[in-house]
């Protein structure tokens, strides 16, 4: 269970994001993939080599000091729609999350994304215009428009204390001993090294949730001397009473190794029963983080919904 907020201040809970929203208009026809997070992926990493190499190898294809990939600074939020083919002037949105220091660089990524536009989508490279990025937080900051840059001090970047706070606002106070999850977006989780193809225990949800923080804060906020979080087990006071899940393969191309690549993932609804109040800060933080692996890849979104149930 997570603590108030005031012991919380030096934990990896500091870690700092934009929430970059992207809004655009395709000018050619295009078919997207069923499962559109690894079209983006790839593009979006077109559009940040034209902002140059070095750029590239900081906020694109992090390696640490040993020449190792490690988790990126980056993550992209597909739409809850499966539309996949879309006419010229049809509109579309995606967005964009960054982590911890890398949010400095938001005006290479600005940069970034209007390169994008003329690179195109998709494996027709369809191109497109785009028409508003906006930060969202507490209130949206809109910092572009139709081709122009608004001029204007971005807001600092939110952390994830400020998310949970207002979160346990947003959630309210009335009593709950149920909580039902969708998956958004299919989910890649492990548990002992094996790929879960069924809902999972609280804890295992848990662990995924606080491994990721921990991971991004200790890769993105170097500077911070950051407590790791740690979930507590919550097995006892929480169970799944029913899971409507199954697992299926992913498909991506990958450019870079020039040939299919298959992912597990995760799809359906599940509900908890039990102390839902000691969960809930988990699942606030799994809004904004997601939950398990590829979420660079739009994997790992889930929406839940609280409900008092005999």
């Amino acid at each position: 269970m997570l603590a108030p907020a005031e012991p919380l201040a030096n934990t990896a809970l500091q870690l700092r994001y934009y929430q970059l929203a992207c809004d655009i208009r395709f000018l050619k026809s295009v078919e997207l993939a069923a499962f559109a997070g690894p079209t983006l992926h790839g593009g979006f990493g077109h559009a940040v080599k034209q902002v140059g190499d070095e750029f590239y190898d900081w906020f694109f294809d992090c390696k640490n000091q040993q020449g190792q990939s490690i988790q990126k600074p980056y993550a992209f939020i597909l739409p809850t729609d499966k539309k996949r083919n879309f006419a010229p002037q049809d509109d579309w949105s995606f967005t964009l999350m960054i982590w911890g220091d890398r949010t400095q660089a938001i005006t290479s990524v600005i940069e970034a994304l209007l390169h994008w536009q003329m690179l195109g989508l998709g494996t027709a490279r369809a191109p497109f215009k785009i028409q508003s990025l906006r930060l969202v937080g507490s209130e949206q900051r809109l910092i572009y428009l139709a081709g122009n840059q608004l001029n204007f001090d971005l807001p600092q970047p939110r952390t994830l204390l400020d998310a949970l706070q207002q979160g346990e606002l947003k959630a309210g106070a009335e009593p709950a001993n149920t909580v039902w999850l969708n998956t958004l977006s299919p989910l890649h989780l492990k548990h002992q090294r094996q790929v879960i193809q069924h809902a999972p225990d609280v804890d295992v949800l848990l662990s995924s949730v606080a491994r990721r923080i921990n991971t991004l804060a200790t890769n993105f906020e170097p500077d911070a001397n950051l407590v790791p979080l740690v979930a507590d087990s919550l097995a006892t006071y929480v169970q799944l009473l029913h899971d409507n899940t199954h697992s299926a393969p992913v498909t991506r191309y990958s450019l870079r190794e020039q040939k299919q690549r298959h992912m597990q993932g995760l799809e359906g609804s599940w509900f908890y029963h039990g102390n839902i109040a000691a969960l809930m800060p988990w699942l606030i933080l799994a809004d904004v983080v997601g939950v398990g692996n590829k979420t660079t890849f739009g994997f790992g979104r889930v929406s839940w919904q609280l409900a008092r149930t005999a």
